[in-house]
């Protein structure tokens, strides 16, 4: 159940970065333009996101209990909610792109090409945020191989295709900042139509081909959205706090936003490898809690933490040793090389941090135990970290150095509030 999951994170949030690169070939400013939409798109995102762990939660139980006819019930409302949730927020997104974006920290020299890029690319957003949904659902039965295959796939589309649309290549028109955007919404479009081919094959536990009935059933569906409030609610303090935080970071200048955007890229690889490891981990504690073993909860969490520790490690290791090539994929300004080699040395400490926090929290979210984790993210993330990280910042002078401290700070007050629930065990008892 895990190595598909990692290597799926780590793959795409690879994909991620080759793509920041591609566009890297446009200059600082079309970096900077693609950049800075990166939160609201995951401030759109968070809805669904949201009702995923509680689609993977609630599906895991059911799996866990052998109960097939209640997991493919569960599936329908998922895709239900999935729907709606996914709908609002795009259409909300696309009509008030610009304020958004503005408020995001988006300067006057690269608004215009962000909202442009911004909109064309929630075009495919809607439908890979219910693609989503379905993955969430398969990752709660242990079939975190369907979510991997669909991931891959439309990030290797994303990559090939901004490198065609981009340039001009392969006898494809020359589309600059434009071409990204439409490589972006198709690849969207397949990573859905990947994960609704996995619940249309008779075989799978899950599947859409059985009789049971189109209809909403909260009997099946409250458990979705009981967990999936409190993740809401997570993903809101997660996504707030982060808004101001890149706020705080885009106000630097260019150049430190740059080396910022490069070293985020970079860290994101090994973020996403321990996010994929704490979703196996969520899917492993539902299905032993379904399953009424809490011994195994708890085994499979500490096995989960001793494995993405270890990745971690050996990445903190190569961000350290290659630090100055690294930045060189992503710009060659001798100012971005200079400041993000010596920013690459805090990414190697947050990646150690990180690994041990991703798995705690997912191994709470996996158990329905997503109000702790909510009050966590609202402490830590939306009001600490945008305080310490303007401190930080402005008065006390230290820059885009701040920014990484704070999150270091943020990282490790997080992981010893988890680590202390984890011990305790009271997100064993979690009832759905």
């Amino acid at each position: 159940i895990s190595w598909p999951a990692a290597m799926e994170a780590a793959l795409v949030s690879l994909g991620n970065s080759i793509d920041t690169a591609v566009v890297g070939t446009l200059g600082t400013v079309a970096m900077n333009a693609v950049g800075i939409t990166s939160q609201p798109r995951l401030n759109v995102q968070c809805f669904i996101l949201a009702l995923n762990i509680g689609v993977t939660a609630v599906i895991a139980r059911y799996k866990g209990a052998e109960d097939r006819e209640g997991a493919n019930r569960c599936l329908r409302q998922a895709i239900f909610l999935g729907l709606f949730v996914s709908l609002i927020p795009v259409l909300t997104a696309g009509i008030f792109a610009r304020p958004l974006l503005v408020f995001a920290g988006a300067s006057p020299e690269y608004l215009a090409a962000s909202v442009s890029y911004f909109r064309i690319m929630l075009t495919g957003l809607f439908f890979y945020c219910v693609g989503l949904t379905i993955c969430a659902a398969q990752r709660g039965v242990g079939n975190t191989k369907t979510s991997m295959v669909a991931n891959i796939s439309a990030n290797l589309v994303k990559i090939l295709l901004a490198y065609s649309l981009i340039g001009g290549h392969f006898g494809l028109p020359a589309l600059g900042l434009t071409g990204a955007a439409v490589a972006a919404m198709l690849s969207y479009l397949l990573g859905f139509m990947a994960a609704l081919a996995s619940v249309l094959r008779k075989d799978s536990y899950i599947n859409l081909r059985n009789r049971l009935p189109w209809k909403y059933d909260p009997a099946y569906g409250a458990g979705i959205v009981k967990v999936g409030i409190s993740a809401l609610c997570e993903q809101f303090f997660l996504r707030f706090g982060m808004l101001i935080y890149i706020r705080l970071v885009s106000g630097l200048g260019t150049v430190a936003y740059t080396s910022y955007i490069i070293c985020d890229s970079v860290l994101a690889i090994a973020y996403s490898i321990c996010n994929g490891l704490s979703s196996a981990a969520s899917a492993l504690v539902g299905q032993s809690l379904g399953a009424e073993r809490r011994d195994l909860a708890v085994i499979y969490g500490g096995i989960s933490q001793r494995l993405c520790f270890t990745i971690s490690l050996g990445f903190a290791l190569i961000y350290v040793l290659g630090r100055n090539q690294i930045i060189k994929i992503f710009s060659q300004d001798p100012l971005v090389i200079k400041l993000g080699s010596t920013m690459m040395l805090m990414v190697a400490a947050v990646s150690l941090i990180q690994s041990y926090q991703s798995i705690y929290s997912g191994c709470l979210r996996g158990a329905g135990d997503t109000k702790y984790v909510a009050y966590i993210s609202l402490i830590s993330l939306a009001i600490l970290r945008p305080i310490i990280s303007w401190a930080l910042c402005y008065p006390l002078g230290l820059g885009v150095l701040g920014a990484w401290i704070s999150m270091a700070l943020d990282q490790l007050g997080r992981l010893l509030l988890l680590r202390r629930r984890f011990q305790s065990g009271g997100w064993l008892k979690q009832q759905l």
